[in-house]
């Protein structure tokens, strides 16, 4: 299903709580709320389990669908009830032209989360953004353990499919370093 740029923007102007289906990717939905949108890419304000959980900047072209359902409706309205909606900066302008331009636009080197979601060849890298080309988003990686990788790694832009920013996900990981900065025992 082809997503029209009319809809997008009737989906931002209504600051609604939307599901978005991926078929070729995922069977599960992701809930969220449109910030802003590009020709290729799509920011959200991602929502799971009605908790506000950062930012998903996801391929446009692997969108099959985008709906506002009953659900959808009843769960906003929730969220409102619960003031969380007051902590979401609908004002937020990413440069959404690429993965590469957002990624380079970010301030300092923040942690980030890019993947590629290919059901048979699926791959998650979690590190600090140290720059991209056209061609490649440069990270410094680190395990699940907290243990820095020696040599930085090279990313295929052409085949990330989803971007997170500021997840509950990287937060932890991104407080536990301001704790124990790289160096310290433990690293």
């Amino acid at each position: 299903m082809y997503v029209s740029d009319q809809q997008l923007t009737s989906y931002i102007k209504d600051q609604a709580l939307v599901a978005i289906r991926r078929e070729s990717i995922d069977t599960r939905l992701i809930q969220g709320i449109i910030l802003q949108f590009s020709n290729d890419l799509l920011l959200l304000q991602y929502v799971h389990d009605f908790h506000l959980d950062g930012r998903l900047v996801v391929r446009r072209e692997d969108i099959t669908e985008i709906r506002c359902r009953s659900t959808d409706i009843f769960q906003r309205q929730l969220l409102i009830d619960s003031r969380m909606f007051d902590q979401i900066d609908f004002q937020v302008s990413l440069d959404l032209t690429s993965f590469t331009s957002l990624l380079n636009h970010q301030a300092g080197t923040p942690i980030v989360i890019i993947e590629r979601e290919q059901p048979d060849n699926a791959s998650f890298w979690i590190g600090q953004h140290l720059g991209s080309t056209s061609h490649n988003i440069r990270l410094r990686e680190f395990t699940g353990s907290g243990r820095w990788f020696e040599d930085p790694t090279d990313v295929p832009a052409n085949e990330v499919t989803c971007c997170q920013l500021n997840t509950n996900y990287i937060q932890f990981y991104a407080d536990y370093f301001r704790r124990h900065p790289p160096g310290d025992s433990g690293n």
